[in-house]
């Protein structure tokens, strides 16, 4: 005699963690915070720089101070003060390191030009 009971209908993987029907993955959620987050930030950056504050000395501090190491002198920086000494901060070796090649890239950069 045959069986002539219905076959069970196949079954279906169980969800794994965190994942349910109609709710985004994982990717999706990732992107769409960074979105609202980098929508919500960039105003205050952008109008900062468009005001134009003038409060960013590092980039000249630091290049005064591979000035001074490249000429053999200990690293003063003249933008906070006549003969203000930029190790009273914290040592940087970078610029230490650079300045042997600050020195000699400042004779032959594009800027001086043989008149």
């Amino acid at each position: 005699m045959t069986d002539t009971r219905p076959s069970p209908p196949p079954s279906r993987p169980a969800p794994q963690t965190g994942e349910r029907p109609g709710c985004p993955g994982p990717t999706t959620m990732a992107v769409g915070l960074t979105g609202i987050f980098f929508t919500l930030h960039t105003p205050l950056p952008v109008h900062r720089h468009a005001r134009m504050p003038g409060a960013a000395y590092d980039l000249g501090l630091f290049e005064q101070a591979v000035r001074s190491y490249a000429h053999g002198h200990l690293p003063v920086s003249e933008l906070k003060g006549p003969g203000h000494q930029v190790l009273g901060g914290h040592f940087h070796p970078i610029p230490a390191v650079l300045a042997p090649a600050y020195r000699h890239g400042k004779s032959t950069g594009p800027t001086s030009r043989a008149a």
